[in-house]
């Protein structure tokens, strides 16, 4: 692709408003150093520096069309549980609309984490919801969606 249609892309997202539908997670990042491996097994010991959280999955994609200019709405579920909680409030600090996202109980929020040493990657570590779509959230999900596509 040629520069200059990129930019014409990346440009008509200005003031676009965008729904994007689809799995949300948060990713997790542990970063540290390795100074020494393990006396339990051959594994590097990872003495961590910094923590952090970001949006994952279709709410980094929103997350995208913001950075290019573009306003988003989520539509997905987490769990009511703490990295859901987490995952809402990293959203609305970045403006990102959550009025399609379902807090669904009994349902875990997708966790995706990555310990990093010295800057390579060394293990990721998935807390994954393999239930599927809920029964009970799929009206309510729907109703939001419906309010949501309107506008966008």
């Amino acid at each position: 692709m040629k520069i200059d249609r990129a930019k014409r892309l990346a440009g008509a997202f200005k003031g676009q408003r965008v729904l994007v539908v689809g799995d949300l997670m948060l990713d997790k990042y542990i970063d540290g150093s390795v100074e020494r491996l393990s006396p339990e097994a051959p594994v590097p010991v990872v003495k961590v520096v910094r923590e952090r959280n970001v949006p994952g999955g279709a709410a980094n994609v929103a997350g995208n069309v913001c950075a290019l200019g573009g306003a988003a709405t989520l539509a997905g579920l987490v769990g009511c549980d703490l990295e859901g909680g987490t995952l809402i409030d990293l959203l609305k600090e970045r403006r990102i609309g959550t009025g399609g996202i379902a807090r669904v109980r009994n349902f875990r929020t997708t966790v995706k984490t990555r310990v990093l040493a010295d800057r390579q990657q060394v293990v990721r570590v998935d807390w994954d919801n393999n239930a599927g779509f809920p029964e009970r959230a799929l009206g309510r999900f729907c109703a939001a969606i419906e309010k949501i596509v309107a506008t966008c």
